[in-house]
């Protein structure tokens, strides 16, 4: 894989945070040919983990209410 099509996946996965959430945790760090670009997946992989963790229905059924 080239180095502008790794930093197109890391500048996606970046800008549509909704939308990668699915791809994020499928993604390995070994695709990754730069130290930085590596650095950078794993430091994604722990913000989405903290951040956008998916929420029990409980709290979408009182949200609707």
């Amino acid at each position: 894989m080239t180095i502008d099509y790794q930093l197109s996946i890391l500048s996606y996965l970046v800008q549509c945070p909704k939308e990668s959430i699915q791809y994020i945790e499928r993604l390995e760090e070994s695709i990754f040919d730069l130290v930085e670009d590596k650095i950078t997946i794993q430091l994604l992989k722990k913000y989405y983990k903290k951040y956008f963790r998916p929420q029990p229905d409980s709290i979408f059924k009182e949200n609707l209410q």
